[in-house]
Order: structure tokens, then sequence, then C-alpha cells
């Protein structure tokens, strides 16, 4: 895919929802160096624990 050409910014909401944490997970390994990744959740603890697996 074109992202993992280029620099990119991908915002999740719900990231440690079922479905948010594996297009984290996803996008954790696949983007481009100085890319931004930004999560968000309602819970702050699982969202610690998403970023400590990422």
């Amino acid at each position: 895919m074109s992202y993992q050409l280029k620099k990119s910014v991908v915002v999740i909401t719900g990231a440690t929802g079922p479905i948010g944490s594996k297009f984290a997970e996803h996008f954790a390994e696949t983007l481009p160096p100085n890319s931004l990744l930004v999560l968000s959740s309602r819970s702050r603890t699982r969202l610690g624990d998403l970023k400590a697996c990422i």
C-alpha cells in the first residue's frame, strides 16, 4: 500500500477495543520511520497496556 512508501499519520479511535487494537498492532509494525501513530481510548489503563504491547 502507498502508506508504506512515505511518512504517514494514522489516527485510531477506540484503539483498545478488539478491532482497534488489531489496527494499532498492524500499523505499528508497517508504518515507515518517522510516521505518527495516534491512539485514543476511553480507558487510560488499557491504552497503557496496548502501548506496552506495541
